[in-house]
């Protein structure tokens, strides 16, 4: 399978982040949405992730930002995993 590559490089470093989009009501913070997320997390095994939410004005006038507390919460989720994590 494609995703094997993985298997020979060096540990990646994965970003992810949590934002929310009126456009069409995403909310990828929802269990529905995040528990995959992290699946895909455990199966790269990256050696950190960030997390972080937006911290300027952006095109998109109905993104809200997820506070740092919010971050950290799926931050523990990711670290029970094993995998060093940071929240901005």
């Amino acid at each position: 399978m494609w995703w094997n590559i993985f298997n020979r490089m060096p540990k990646p470093y994965s970003e992810g982040f949590l934002p929310e989009n009126d456009g069409h009501k995403i909310d990828n913070t929802c269990e529905e949405e995040f528990v995959p997320w992290l699946e895909i997390v455990k199966s790269i095994n990256p050696r950190s992730v960030m997390l972080y939410s937006i911290d300027r004005i952006t095109p998109e006038k109905n993104l809200e930002k997820l506070l740092i507390p919010e971050l950290e919460r799926y931050a523990d989720r990711v670290r029970e995993l094993g995998i060093e994590t940071k929240t901005y």
